[in-house]
């Protein structure tokens, strides 16, 4: 058990209310009648805020507080450096990558439907495998690195949190889709500017 800085019943109580309160949003945003493409591309209309405050919040999250610190004790600015590049490289590809996807398949909703038209089957399957599979680590990744986090501060054990995280987020991913989850991204993003302006202090 290691001496925290916060109680684990204060700890609890956080991390259920604040798991409870993006549930809320996600039940929220699905009160209407959600078809096909407001669930999974939110009807294409979002404005550069909530885009650009749900890409910081789902790509870098936390990292951009932890991780280049990490990387320049061992590294220094070179490795700094590396890795904004390296954190951003994928979305500037995207950035062009999605408007040949735009012009290939102008009413599609997703990468694997492109896939599906242009290769077929076989190849759609293995690529939706690969996908899955990678979300799958990545969603471990980032909901262990929060519980690893929470543990370190309060000593609440990592599965406590881990399935409180995972419950509660994806119920309402389920209910809001990409709406619910731009809207709780847009207050994820508010508070890592909060906590970013703090920390560079």
């Amino acid at each position: 058990m290691i001496n925290g800085f916060l109680s684990l019943n204060l700890t609890f109580v956080v991390v259920v209310f604040i798991s409870t309160l993006f549930l809320f949003i996600g039940i929220f945003y699905s009160r209407k009648k959600v078809n096909l493409s407001t669930y999974l591309v939110s009807d294409r209309n979002e404005g550069i805020f909530s885009l650009s405050a749900t890409l910081i919040a789902s790509s870098l999250g936390a990292w951009i507080l932890f991780g280049p610190p990490t990387a320049a004790t061992w590294g220094g600015f070179g490795s700094v450096v590396g890795y904004a590049l390296g954190t951003a490289f994928p979305m500037i590809l995207l950035m062009f990558f999605g408007k040949k996807i735009r012009l290939l398949l102008p009413k599609g909703r997703s990468l694997t439907e492109l896939i599906l038209k242009k290769f077929g089957k076989n190849l759609f399957k293995l690529i939706f495998s690969l996908m899955i599979f990678y979300l799958f680590i990545f969603l471990c990744a980032e909901v262990t690195a929060i519980s690893k986090l929470i543990y370190y501060i309060s000593g609440l054990n990592i599965w406590i949190t881990a399935s409180i995280i995972l419950f509660f987020t994806l119920t309402y991913v389920l209910f809001g889709g990409l709406n619910a989850t731009i809207r709780s991204d847009s207050i994820q993003f508010v508070f890592i500017l909060n906590f970013f302006s703090i920390f560079t202090k």
